[in-house]
């Protein structure tokens, strides 16, 4: 289905948000299980996402009801839907570019688009390679495809490692390894990441066990002694209970979240540009 009408940016401005990591995830999975398992996603600069969404929307009608885009499919029609998330690639928290991916439920003509039942689809909340999920689908049963795939998200096989080697490099630090645990039980706990984090700790282990450093060996001590909580236990690790937010104060329109997100830029180069001033506004010598 082609929509070939005027441009109106409007509708991208209206689009909601994710409040969360783990709502964004859940509702991709949720599209690709009914069918939307043609994917593309693109990395755009926040001066160009109101255009690109825009555009993306009225040319495949993806912010159309759920009952129209029902229809469509009945008739063997495509049907389209639109995802997007910010991304804080700046050090001081401002968004800078957005992450967008299209799902559909057939190849859409002239986009270069992947299958998620063989490509597995990749999707990425932050602005480094930390912890990339991948959604991957598998047969329910070999013997009969009709039966349909299950999916499951978990992270790629380089965040993975990456999660491995970090908790490996911190085995002999107590506070090192808490702040690291903690920032890895903040992402989305679905149930294949779970074990992956799971299997990342039982792999560090030993190499804590081992350990007689000063501050290992009293941590060990307060575990002991039920002060301190074991941080290799599985009963720390919590399963899905709600929806952990991925921002502060999330806004609920793209709107409204960049009429935020510049003004906070502006402030972080207003402060900026008055600390250049008093370096450089002394008598020169």
């Amino acid at each position: 289905m082609l929509y070939t009408t005027k441009i109106d940016l409007s509708v991208a401005k209206q689009k909601k948000l994710h409040r969360s990591g783990q709502a964004l995830l859940y509702d991709i999975a949720k599209r690709v299980r009914s069918g939307y398992s043609w994917w593309l996603i693109q990395e755009v600069a926040v001066s160009k996402v109101l255009r690109t969404v825009a555009v993306l929307s009225t040319k495949y009608g993806t912010e159309r009801t759920s009952v129209q885009r029902a229809k469509d499919k009945a008739k063997d029609e495509t049907a389209a839907v639109l995802f997007v998330w910010p991304v804080r690639n700046d050090p001081a928290g401002y968004t800078t570019k957005f992450r967008v991916l299209l799902l559909a439920t057939e190849h859409l003509d002239g986009e270069i688009m992947f299958d998620a039942r063989k490509k597995p689809l990749n999707v990425n909340l932050y602005s480094n390679r930390n912890a990339v999920f991948k959604l991957r689908g598998s047969l329910k049963d070999a013997k009969k495809p009709k039966l349909g795939y299950e999916w499951d998200w978990s992270l790629t096989a380089q965040s993975e490692q990456i999660m491995r080697e970090r908790f490996m490099a911190q085995h002999a630090n107590p506070a090192g390894l808490q702040k690291l645990l903690a920032a890895y039980k903040s992402l989305p706990m679905v149930s294949g990441y779970r074990r992956q984090l799971l299997e990342a700790l039982k792999a560090t282990k030993p190499a804590w066990k081992k350990s007689t450093t000063p501050a290992v060996s009293s941590y060990k001590l307060e575990v002991k002694n039920g002060t301190k909580p074991d941080l290799f236990s599985a009963r720390y690790i919590p399963y899905i209970r709600g929806f952990p937010k991925l921002f502060n104060d999330p806004a609920d329109t793209f709107e409204t979240y960049l009429a935020a997100n510049d003004k906070l830029q502006k402030e972080v180069r207003r402060v900026q540009l008055e600390t250049v001033r008093s370096q450089h506004g002394g008598a020169e010598l």
